[in-house]
């Protein structure tokens, strides 16, 4: 296992099959209670468009539509699965930053079919070096209450989905790291549709 980062605190866990496919040609989905009737990818995201596909050429799920558009227009403009994959994960960070944020972790699983291999990341987060099993503990060695554990820095790992990222893209990509962002950059300055879970974390947090 190729190991960036590991260990500790709630953040992104992104598993991720990836495989290098040709991505020349347009991606088509087919619906696995009906191989003969073929959807453009696109036509059938969001509530109620549950089903089982399958995918000639490319493949992109995620939590979001935003994130999974931007995955298949990546495909589609000549960029890898890996490329793929860190667009993906680059739009989450905005339309969801509080579950799949570049403030967590993740994990990949990948195929580079030039070398055919498989590989797997383990970016999670790690604890910072000063840390120990004693850091929860008040003076008196009992634990100190939940709540106060999980509020303010200490609770949080050093991220590792940034770092795992450009690994990414530098070891599998083909495109940069700047036109793998452009998605989730323009997402930002022009702004979406918040979810009710969305709306809920901003006022809890």
């Amino acid at each position: 296992m190729t190991k960036i980062l590991s260990n500790l605190s709630r953040g992104l866990l992104l598993i991720l099959a990836i495989a290098v496919i040709d991505a020349a040609a347009s991606p088509v989905i087919v619906n696995e209670s009906d191989p003969e009737v073929r959807q453009t990818v696109g036509t059938r995201f969001g509530p109620g468009s549950g089903g089982s596909y399958f995918a000639e050429h490319g493949m992109v799920t995620s939590s979001s539509n935003h994130a999974t558009m931007a995955g298949v227009e990546i495909l589609r403009g000549g960029g890898n699965a890996f490329d793929a994959a860190v667009a993906v994960q680059m739009v989450l960070s905005v339309t969801e930053p509080y579950a799949s944020g570049i403030g967590g972790g993740l994990f990949a699983m990948g195929y580079d079919s030039g070398t055919e291999k498989i590989f797997a990341l383990d970016g999670r987060e790690e604890s910072p070096k000063a840390f120990s099993a004693h850091r929860f503990l008040d003076s008196n060695g009992k634990r100190i209450p939940f709540r106060q554990r999980i509020t303010g820095g200490n609770s949080v790992g050093v991220p590792g989905t940034l770092a795992s990222c450009y690994w990414l893209l530098q070891e599998h990509g083909t495109l940069s790291f700047s036109e793998v962002c452009r998605p989730a950059i323009q997402i930002a300055r022009t702004g979406f549709r918040v979810s009710e879970t969305f709306a809920a974390n901003l006022e809890h947090h």
